[in-house]
């Protein structure tokens, strides 16, 4: 194995790792999408089929919730009254 295919593990590894640190959901999913993709070339390059498998899987439920929370967040912004429980003064 090449020193350059470890690195890419080790980043992998290192970016889940501050994915699972995040505070705002928003940010733990945009990390973790970022964390499964290294993650995936990483396992690819050793031919760790059970973990490519596991992370295109990891990768595609944080990519739906990404942009679940997106559209969430729009809406919010577009219509506030939602946000507030739509009470009216």
């Amino acid at each position: 194995m090449t020193f350059w295919v470890e690195v890419l593990g080790w980043v992998g590894s290192a970016t889940l790792i501050v994915g699972i640190l995040q505070k705002q959901m928003l940010q733990l999913r945009l990390v973790s999408l970022v964390a499964a993709l290294l993650l995936v070339a990483y396992n690819v390059l050793i031919a760790s089929w059970p973990m490519v498998a596991m992370n295109v899987v990891i990768f595609a439920i944080n990519a739906v919730r990404f942009l679940q929370s997106m559209q969430e967040r729009r809406t919010a912004q577009a219509n506030p009254a939602t946000v507030s429980g739509g009470l009216e003064d």
